[in-house]
Parts: structure tokens; C-alpha cells; sequence
């Protein structure tokens, strides 16, 4: 009572500055009014400070937290797993790859460039390989190639029969085997591609000289009467001349496969074509997702289902804010809105998702209650309250729900769904204890100023 007749007096005495500062305060929670949030989190519901709580954000912060689902929807797996659909997930990928909050995005697109970034390792070492190879190949071919032309101007004929049997197997060993290199390699790279044609043709050419060369240890000795001598001499020249002509192409030959071999070192080192990444052709897709059967490889089972659905997770990380959920949640509405598919239905869902449709829901469920709730107090206050000033208490209680929302903005307190339960009764309560105070403040103004000094 003290500090009320302490207040009533400062009234009386001060009214201007009592009034200023009043207006001043009303202003500085109406600024505070605007701070305050919405909040659903786990954290309205169980307190903060418990057991279960801690436990579950020490899981959240080792494990990531909430999850949104992105979904694609369409009419059979074929139209579902395409490239244009899946290039338009990497595109969401992409622009939630530089968000801080986001823990982890688990997608087709992701299994496929995990496949594309092993199947690049694989064709790096494989290519390395086969350079390896080449290069050992390219300096056989030039040893067997000097060695032919060296003995051959030798003219030891015996010499050079043991010698054309030694190297016929290996050139054509050399020839299969260069064969089995190119039909190894694969065939999705252009530059690569033009190198296997050449090396398949270098090994039908090393295979023919092969023959040639067998041809040429197969030829019979000369003859030893006197013109068949002379007739061998010749033939014997002639052989020279042809295993000379060999070796110059042998030497050749190793020269050419030593130049592919440079060319793929070089496409290896400064090529980008052979980075990972999502396959440029729908065969290639097809190669990747299905198995020999035709079935879709079992890696991909929980993100296809009922080969109309495709799924894509992405996994906040602990303690994120219901702000920056919600600011993740829109920007994916935004680039599927800026990015529509033709033939597949594209919607969002999950936790935060719900999380912001409620919240949402709570402020237009707020609009709607306060604006029914002042429609109904002046009804009623036109009706029952019988003085010239019935609207005054509606505002009195305005003045207190600003007053109220404003100190829960400057201390941070959201409003959750347990909070807005408040206002019904803030309502009823301020407009009783408003029509209370008005109808005494009326009483003590109709028995004047005289009888107030008296009390």
C-alpha cells in the first residue's frame, strides 16, 4: 500500500514528467517487441539443464543433428534417375556446400561422384600403367630393330636365321599385347580414345611383321650348283634388304608408341577431362547405377524408393539455431523455384521443415486471436460498460501486451507454444483490473478533490 499511495502522489505532484517517462518506457519495449522470436526447438518442451538434454545435443554435436528431406518424385525409376534430375541436385548440393551448418548431405549425386572419384583413381593407375608399358615396349622394339639391321650387315647367315627366330615370337607377343592394352583402356575420353585406335593399329602391324619375318626364316637355303649360286646370292641380298627394311620399321614403330606414350603422360599430368564427377550420358549413368541384371545396385536402395522416389538428406549440425534452419529451408524453396523440373515433382520435408510451418502457424494463429480478441472486448465493452471512456481499458491492455512481448525480446525469451497460452489471460485479466481502476478513478473524481485530501 505504501509504495502505491508513493506512486498515486508522484502522479498528482509530476503528472508531465510521470507521463513522458511513461510514453519513453512504452517506446523503448514497443523497439524490444520486435526482437523477440518463435521457438520449437527440443528446448521448450525439456529443460536445458537436464540429463536427457545434454545427452542428446553431446549425440548432435558427434553425430550432426535435424535432417531435411528433399524428394523427387516421379512416374517410374527411368524418368526418375536422369541426368538432367540428378545435375539439378548437385545444383542444391552446391549451394549448400558453403553453409557452415550443414554437417553432412547424403544424395545419389554423392554416391556417384564417391564411384567416379574410385573409378578415376583406378584409370590414373591404370594409365600410368600402360605408359610404364609402352615405354618398355617402345625400347624393345628399338633394341630388336638395331639388332636386326647390325646383323644383317654382318651377312652371317646362320646368325641371322637364330636371330629371326628369337625376336618372330617376341614382336608378336609385343603385338598382342599392346592389343590387350588398348582394349583395356577406356573409350569415354576423346583424346584417349584416338590414342587406342592408333595402338590397335600398331599391334595388327607388329603382328604382320611378324608373319613377314617368319616368311623370311622360312625361305629355303641356296643351292649349290652354279647358277643356283648365283640365283641364292641374290636371294640372300634380297633377304637382307627386307630384314633391314624390318628393323628400320620396328625402329620406327618404337619410335610411334614412345610418342603415345608422351602423349598419354601429358593428358595425364594437365588433362581435366579425367577429373570425378557426374557422368556426362545417360549409358553411362545407366553403367554405373545398375547392375549386369538390370537392377539398381544396392548402395542406392535407402535414396530410391518404390522406383518413384528419390531422396536427398541433408544433416544439420548441433545446436543450430531455428534462424538458421529456417534461412537453409529457404534457400533450397528458392532454387527449386528457380529451377523447375518438367516430368518430376520436387518437395521438402523433415523436422526443421515442420519446425518453421509451425512457427509460422503460431504467428498467424497470434494475428488472428489478438484481432479477435479486441473485435469481441469492444463489443462487449459497448455494451456493458456504461461511461464515456468504456474503450479506455482496451487500451490499457494493449499498452500491457506491448509491454510484455517487448520485456521478453530485450531478455531473449522466445515465444513456444507453452508462452501463448499467456496472452488469453493476460487479455481477460488486464481488461477486469483495467474497468476495475477506471470505475475507481471515475468514483473518486465524482466526489471531487476535496474528499480525496481527506482520505
Amino acid at each position: 500500500m505504501f509504495i502505491l499511495k508513493q506512486l498515486s502522489r508522484l502522479l498528482k505532484n509530476k503528472p508531465l514528467k510521470t507521463i513522458l517517462f511513461t510514453v519513453l518506457l512504452i517506446v523503448v519495449l514497443a523497439v524490444g517487441a520486435r526482437n523477440v522470436e518463435m521457438a520449437t526447438g527440443n528446448d521448450t518442451l525439456v529443460s536445458s539443464e537436464s540429463d536427457v538434454y545434454q545427452d542428446n545435443l553431446s549425440l548432435e554435436k558427434e553425430f550432426g543433428g535435424e535432417s531435411i528431406i528433399l524428394m523427387y518424385e516421379s512416374e517410374d525409376q527411368k524418368s526418375l534417375l536422369t541426368i538432367d534430375n540428378l545435375k539439378h541436385m548437385e545444383g542444391v548440393e552446391k549451394q549448400l556446400g558453403i553453409n557452415e551448418n550443414i554437417y553432412s548431405i547424403m544424395s545419389p549425386v554423392m554416391l556417384l561422384n564417391q564411384m567416379a572419384e574410385k573409378q578415376s583413381v583406378k584409370y590414373q593407375e591404370g594409365l600410368s600403367e600402360v605408359i610404364n608399358g609402352l615405354d618398355e615396349m617402345s625400347g624393345k622394339l628399338n633394341n630388336i630393330g638395331d639388332n636386326l639391321i647390325i646383323k644383317t650387315e654382318s651377312g652371317n647367315e646362320s646368325q641371322q636365321k637364330g636371330t629371326e627366330a628369337s625376336y618372330e615370337e617376341q614382336i608378336k607377343q609385343f603385338g598382342i599385347a599392346i592389343d590387350r592394352t588398348a582394349s583395356s583402356m577406356p573409350t569415354d575420353n576423346p583424346q584417349v580414345k584416338e590414342q587406342i585406335i592408333q595402338l590397335k593399329g600398331y599391334s595388327q602391324m607388329l603382328i604382320q611383321l611378324s608373319e613377314q619375318l617368319k616368311q623370311i626364316e622360312s625361305k629355303p637355303p641356296a643351292l649349290q650348283t652354279t647358277d643356283d649360286m648365283t640365283s641364292g646370292q641374290g636371294k640372300q641380298i634380297q633377304q637382307q634388304v627386307e630384314l633391314k627394311e624390318l628393323g628400320s620399321g620396328l625402329k620406327e614403330m618404337g619410335s610411334q608408341l614412345e610418342s603415345i606414350s608422351e602423349n598419354m603422360n601429358n593428358m595425364q599430368k594437365y588433362s581435366d577431362t579425367l577429373s570425378p564427377g557426374l557422368p556426362e550420358t545417360q549409358k553411362t549413368l545407366d553403367y554405373m547405377i545398375y547392375d549386369d541384371e538390370g537392377q539398381l545396385k544396392d548402395m542406392f536402395n535407402e535414396l530410391v524408393m518404390d522406383d518413384r522416389y528419390m531422396m536427398m538428406s541433408i544433416k544439420f549440425k548441433g545446436e543450430v539455431s531455428d534462424v538458421d534452419k529456417s534461412e537453409v529451408v529457404e534457400s533450397i524453396n528458392s532454387y527449386l523455384n528457380q529451377h523447375s523440373l518438367t516430368t518430376t515433382e520436387t518437395f521438402v520435408s523433415g523436422k526443421p521443415v515442420l519446425d518453421g510451418e509451425i512457427e509460422s502457424s503460431m504467428k498467424d494463429s497470434m494475428k488472428k486471436m489478438m484481432m479477435l480478441a479486441l473485435i469481441s472486448m469492444i463489443i462487449v465493452l459497448m455494451i456493458t460498460f456504461k461511461t464515456r471512456w468504456r474503450i479506455l481499458p482496451l487500451g490499457i491492455v494493449l499498452i500491457a501486451i506491448i509491454g510484455t512481448i517487448g520485456i521478453m525480446g530485450w531478455v531473449s525469451i522466445p515465444i513456444t507454444m507453452v508462452s501463448m497460452a499467456v496472452f488469453p489471460i493476460l487479455i481477460g485479466l488486464g481488461i477486469d483490473y483495467a474497468i476495475q481502476f477506471q470505475s475507481r478513478y471515475t468514483e473518486e473524481m465524482e466526489e471531487g478533490e476535496d474528499h480525496y485530501e481527506a482520505k
